[in-house]
């Protein structure tokens, strides 16, 4: 299959994922048929419902992972860890990203773990695994397990950029009555974040990433290209808006085969930092593959996150 859904985006995701906080934050403030499967289901029919683009960007986005605190005081800790439990209702307009499909509602049980490690160099690796339940409403045989371990080194430079790369290895399982699938994939990475703070409530990022998702399904791999601008604002110090724009562009036998346009907004409320996070989020995107145009679809997202976790002081 050569489709992999972004749920923002939100991994922005939606996504979502693999994320740091930039000193910089911490020295000035701190996205089936219509029909029933008559057939079971094969390795192709499954991809990712997930958006597991490992972007780093860091407080400026809804799905930061460490939740810092803009009143502590002293240097931050070299150490940081975090155990965060996710439950996110969604609505998704396009379950298979093709122009016959059904929409749905799904419920996702994400479990993830983050150990981050900072040098006095500013150098950062972090060390993230995740663990995901999907359960859909209404279309059947498309439950999944997921689980990844991602292990990012990434290097900042004037507290401003932020330059990476990493390795994901992704395990995929079906959780459906006629068959059981299950893939192994890898994804490899890199690229760079920018963030330049405005003013205390005022942050805007933008980044460039390419990967190359080498799939135990040969259709599935690709090399991919993706360009990411957001801005955050910070409506009172436990209330943020996040809004996003990205361009995705993967080619799986010629340079592009695919591309994915998108936008997103998320309201996020700190109901009691950092253990308790209410949100919710509403994302776009315009699918135009090259090869396929079944596959030229718009896909719309809307949930309504639960986010609760421990973490290091």
């Amino acid at each position: 299959m050569k489709r992999r859904s972004s749920l923002l985006v939100t991994l922005l995701l939606s996504l979502s994922l693999f994320n740091v906080i930039p000193s910089v934050m911490a020295q000035e403030k701190e996205g089936t048929s219509t029909e029933q499967p008559k057939e079971e289901p094969t390795e192709d029919d499954f991809d990712y419902t997930i958006d597991l683009e490992p972007f780093l960007p860091g407080d400026g986005t809804p799905d930061s992972i460490f939740i810092e605190d803009p009143d502590a005081g002293g240097p931050p800790n070299p150490l940081s860890w975090r155990v965060e439990l996710r439950n996110q209702l969604e609505f998704l307009s396009n379950v298979d990203q093709l122009q016959t499909s059904q929409g749905d509602g799904v419920n996702r049980a994400i479990l993830s773990g983050a150990l981050r490690y900072t040098f006095p160099t500013n150098t950062q690796i972090l060390v993230r695994p995740q663990f995901f339940f999907f359960k859909y409403f209404s279309v059947k045989d498309r439950d999944q397990i997921v689980g990844s371990f991602s292990l990012n080194l990434s290097q900042w430079f004037f507290n401003r950029l932020n330059v990476y790369v990493g390795w994901l290895p992704i395990l995929l399982s079906s959780v459906c009555s006629q068959k059981s699938v299950s893939r192994f994939d890898h994804d490899f990475l890199g690229g760079l974040t920018f963030y330049h703070l405005f003013s205390r409530e005022d942050l805007l990022f933008t980044g460039y990433q390419a990967d190359y998702l080498l799939a135990e399904v040969a259709e599935s791999r690709n090399l991919g290209h993706t360009l990411l601008a957001g801005y955050r604002r910070e409506i009172t110090p436990d209330l943020f808006l996040f809004a996003d724009v990205r361009g995705q562009f993967r080619g799986f036998k010629s340079f592009v085969d695919e591309m994915r346009f998108g936008l997103g907004a998320t309201l996020q409320w700190h109901v009691f930092r950092p253990w308790f996070i209410i949100e919710t989020r509403a994302d776009f995107t315009q699918v135009v593959n090259i090869t396929t145009p079944e596959k030229n679809v718009s896909l719309f997202t809307l949930g309504f996150n639960l986010v609760g976790g421990v973490q290091s002081k």
